[in-house]
């Protein structure tokens, strides 16, 4: 049976958080479709998102048309983008009788069981996976949109190169071991990057504060406020950590670290989701850094690129097992010949752990296994871009789980 998706606005619009107005570049048109094409493109207007979701069942093959009709029956979704959790959902659940609050991009920054006890008449679909999503709230159908994100250039732009050198390279081997890529300093990437310096592996490394076909942005010291916060989050992850952090070390090294955001430009937006092909090619293995929102995991295109161009990968983060195990259920396979993916559920550990697996990484022993490693990459490549592969078997059943759980809810 074909889903119907409650539109108040045009054709392709659904609902959008804010009441969204899209502008072309000949001036407001309500009618324009969205494109990708360069010359068309259409720009969102105030702090309003446009609504993404019918791209979403694209993705995981589900069928649906637009409606006028508020009836139960059919399904209210508003996209709200980046906007404030808290603040959209009271104002949406007053405006609907029913309906989704959603995300393709952002996890819910708040507590979820919380947020959904107090508005009644309303879903939460956020950005994040966790394979049983029932134990935060029976309203909370969460999808991790990212995966749907990287196919669609509705969404973003991704350069999918068709093959990328994973030969070892001579006579030297490649120039860098790794890359770890990084748009904004953030808690998690400040302690990667701290521990990289004080291992003296910058140089192994290519970041964006190697600026190689990158454009920086502004030259700036980390604001005092994240540097109060982020060793706070360090102080807390030492309870639970193996190992311990010199906290006055950790400061020393963010009051001497620039800003590490970069300014949107031809090179490098937030629209694009892609990096030059010589970051795969120089380098042998990938490190993503990924966050986890109260045991709800975060896939981005830090993790999901590598993955999609077959680019050998590790994570860093808390509750790395999780994410391991769940990229596996989705049908991916771990370069576990050439790299350890034995890592801990702590932030400092699995950062440390993944130290040696730099240290430890041999160039001649990935020589020798040069064909296990092309044939895994070539499985995580299939697996991401086949429709009828395990990724997007399973990712179609969660979406159609979550609209039936929609469906079925009577107040």
């Amino acid at each position: 049976m074909k889903l119907k998706l409650f539109s108040d606005k045009f054709y392709n619009s659904g609902v959008a958080y804010g009441g969204a107005i899209w502008q072309s570049i000949t001036g407001v048109d309500p009618t324009t479709p969205r494109t990708s094409s360069s010359n068309e493109t259409i720009y969102r207007i105030g702090n309003t998102e446009p609504d993404f979701f019918g791209y979403i069942l694209d993705s995981v093959g589900i069928d649906y048309e637009y409606t006028e009709d508020l009836s139960a029956s059919n399904i209210v979704v508003v996209d709200i983008g980046s906007s404030e959790w808290n603040t959209a959902c009271k104002e949406i659940s007053k405006q609907y009788p029913k309906a989704i609050v959603f995300s393709s991009q952002e996890p819910a920054d708040t507590d979820v069981k919380q947020l959904l006890d107090k508005h009644k008449n309303i879903f939460v679909m956020d950005a994040v996976y966790h394979p049983t999503p029932g134990v935060f709230h029976e309203r909370y159908i969460p999808f991790p949109s990212f995966f749907s994100r990287m196919l669609n250039p509705f969404f973003n732009t991704v350069i999918a190169y068709h093959s990328i050198n994973l030969h070892a390279g001579k006579p030297n081997g490649k120039k860098l071991i790794f890359n770890n890529l990084k748009y904004r300093n953030t808690y998690d990437k400040s302690l990667t990057q701290y521990f990289l310096n004080k291992n003296n592996l910058v140089n192994e490394a290519t970041t964006y504060r190697r600026d190689n076909g990158f454009s920086i942005g502004r030259e700036k010291q980390i604001n005092p406020n994240n540097i109060k916060q982020y060793i706070g989050c360090l102080t807390q992850d030492m309870e639970t950590s193996e190992n311990k952090v010199g906290v006055n070390d950790f400061k020393d090294f963010l009051l001497h670290s620039n800003n590490i955001d970069l300014d949107d430009n031809v090179t490098f937006s937030r629209a694009k989701r892609y990096w030059p092909l010589w970051i795969f090619n120089d380098t042998y293995f990938s490190i993503a850094n990924e966050s986890v929102c109260g045991l709800r995991h975060f896939f981005t295109e830090k993790s999901l690129y590598p993955l999609m161009m077959g680019h050998p990968l590790i994570i860093n983060g808390s509750q790395v097992n999780a994410m391991y195990k769940i990229l596996e259920q989705f049908g991916f396979v771990m370069h576990d010949h050439i790299l350890n993916y034995d890592v801990s559920n702590n932030m400092i550990d699995t950062n440390l752990q993944n130290i040696d697996n730099i240290r430890n990484f041999k160039r001649d022993r990935y020589s020798i296994s040069f064909w296990e490693t092309i044939k895994r990459s070539h499985n995580n490549r299939k697996n991401f871009l086949n429709v009828n592969s395990i990724l997007w078997q399973n990712l179609s059943a969660t979406m159609n789980n979550n609209l039936d759980k929609y469906l079925e809810f009577k107040q």
